[in-house]
């Protein structure tokens, strides 16, 4: 059953716009989690950070910046947020640097340390409360291949573990699975299949933090038909499934559709 499905403060989007979705510290009981977006290219060579406000179902923004890294931010780039305040993370996907920045400034440069020719524009990342997991959809082995990187403090900041990889038991990756955090930190992570399945509903499995074995029954339907538009992000928080639908809507804006996940 759908919780909320609403139109929003934000006109009709499209893939120059990325979804992000965390409580904040300002979540009321009762209310929805806010929602935040990043604009790759805002067209005046920088990329911008936007926050709508959960507390009245998306209607107002809780913040609008420009964001200080060096020009826009392409695919090359992965664009995370995790809901800690204002900061945001940018990922180069071929060299594994990541930018840190906070309240419109960067305060860190730091580089994931992976090996020589692991990385690939394919990787996808998934930022956790424990640090970055990276996903290779088709990976060496054949099969889609999980990097794990912990974070670290260090006298200058955030740092990152030497990522260790791991290789799944569900075989190779396409563009129909999403991967979330599952709220275990990086001891496991979210998978939605958004094509075609066997209940014609998107479907969400958890696997352990081995990547070897699936926690709870896997393949749960959720309430979201499939095979699913690309117009479509779907993100996870808590025991919510949170679904974007970017354009095409009937109230003429982006819109946000909230469901319980299965369990």
């Amino acid at each position: 059953m759908w919780k909320l499905q609403t139109g929003t403060a934000l006109a009709e989007t499209d893939d120059n716009f990325v979804f992000c979705v965390r409580y904040a510290h300002n979540h009321r009981p009762g209310s929805f989690p806010d929602i935040a977006f990043f604009v790759r290219d805002s067209g005046f060579n920088t990329t911008e950070f936007h926050i709508l406000s959960g507390n009245d179902q998306y209607q107002s923004y809780l913040l609008q910046t420009k964001l200080p890294w060096q020009g826009p931010s392409d695919a090359t780039y992965e664009l995370l947020w995790n809901g800690d305040g204002n900061r945001v993370y940018r990922v180069n996907k071929t060299t594994g640097v990541v930018e840190v920045a906070d309240n419109n400034r960067v305060i860190q440069r730091v580089s994931i340390p992976f090996g020589p020719n692991v990385l690939h524009p394919r990787f996808r990342f998934v930022l956790t409360t424990s640090g970055i997991i990276a996903v290779d959809p088709q990976g060496p082995s054949g099969q889609t291949e999980v990097y794990v990187t912990d974070f670290t403090s260090t006298g200058a900041g955030v740092g990152f573990t030497v990522p260790v990889r791991h290789v799944t038991l569900w075989g190779p990756s396409d563009d129909t699975i999403d991967f979330v955090d599952s709220g275990a930190g990086n001891r496991g992570i979210g998978l939605y299949n958004r094509g075609m399945t066997s209940s014609n509903r998107t479907e969400y499995s958890v696997v352990n933090q081995t990547f070897q074995r699936y926690l709870g029954r896997p393949d749960r339907p959720t309430e979201l038909n499939a095979p699913v538009p690309t117009n479509h992000q779907i993100m996870r928080h808590g025991g919510d499934m949170c679904v974007v639908i970017k354009n095409g809507t009937g109230t003429g804006t982006t819109e946000v559709h909230i469901a319980a996940n299965p369990t």
